[in-house]
C-alpha cells in the first residue's frame, strides 16, 4: 500500500470515530453530561382556596393522605402562605420555598409513628422514602407526601424515576405537633 493511501485510510479511520462518538449528541443524551432538573414550580399552590384570615378551619382542601389514611388539609393565607391543619391535632401557616422540588413542612409526632409531611413541586410524580432500619419504599405522590416512621430521608422523582431532590428526614420543618393541641412554629435565622 503506498504512502498516499495509509493517509488517506487513517483520515477515514479518524472521521468516522468522530461520526460515531458524535451520535449521542444528536439523539440528545449524552453519558458525560447530566440531564439537567427542571424548574420548580407550584402552579397547585395557586389554585388552593385563599383566605384573608387564617384558613386553619374553613377553605381547606386535602392536600395528601399517608397510607394509614391520615389527612393533610391545604388553604392560602392571601396567596403568600401555605396554611396546614391535620385533623384535630391543629397547624399553622408557612411561606414555601417555590425554587424546591421537595420540602418538609409539618412534623406530627402525636402519632406514632412520627409522620413527616412535605411538599413537591408540579413535576414531581413518586418520593422514594428511605427508612432509618435500610427499607426503601416508592410511593406514588402529588403536591405533597407523609412518610410514616423513621425516616432517614425522602428523595422526590419525576415520572421516569429520576431524582429531581431530596431532605433528610430530620432536616428543618416549620410546623409540628408534639401532642394533641400542642403544635409549635418553629423558625430559622441567619446570622
Amino acid at each position: 500500500m503506498s504512502t498516499r493511501a495509509k493517509w488517506i485510510a487513517c483520515l477515514a479511520a479518524i472521521a468516522v470515530a468522530g461520526l460515531v462518538a458524535s451520535i449521542p449528541a444528536f439523539l440528545g443524551s449524552s453519558p458525560s453530561r447530566p440531564r439537567p432538573k427542571p424548574v420548580a414550580s407550584y402552579r397547585w399552590f395557586d389554585r388552593l382556596p385563599v383566605s384573608e384570615r387564617s384558613p386553619i378551619v374553613n377553605d381547606t382542601v386535602v392536600l395528601t393522605r399517608t397510607p394509614d389514611g391520615q389527612k393533610l388539609l391545604a388553604g392560602s393565607l392571601g396567596g403568600e402562605q401555605l396554611c396546614l391543619t391535620l385533623g384535630h391535632r391543629g397547624g399553622g401557616c408557612v411561606p414555601i420555598d417555590r425554587s424546591k422540588q421537595i420540602q418538609l413542612v409539618f412534623r406530627d409526632e402525636s402519632s406514632s409513628p412520627t409522620v413527616v409531611w412535605g411538599v413537591l413541586a408540579d413535576d414531581v410524580a413518586a418520593v422514594l422514602i428511605r427508612r432509618l432500619d435500610g427499607s426503601v419504599k416508592r410511593q406514588d405522590a402529588w403536591r405533597a407526601f407523609g412518610a410514616v416512621g423513621p425516616v432517614e430521608s425522602i428523595t422526590a422523582l419525576d415520572g421516569q424515576g429520576n431524582e429531581l431532590g431530596s431532605v433528610p428526614g430530620d432536616g428543618f420543618v416549620p410546623m409540628g405537633c408534639s401532642g394533641p393541641g400542642r403544635c409549635y412554629m418553629a423558625f430559622t435565622t441567619s446570622g
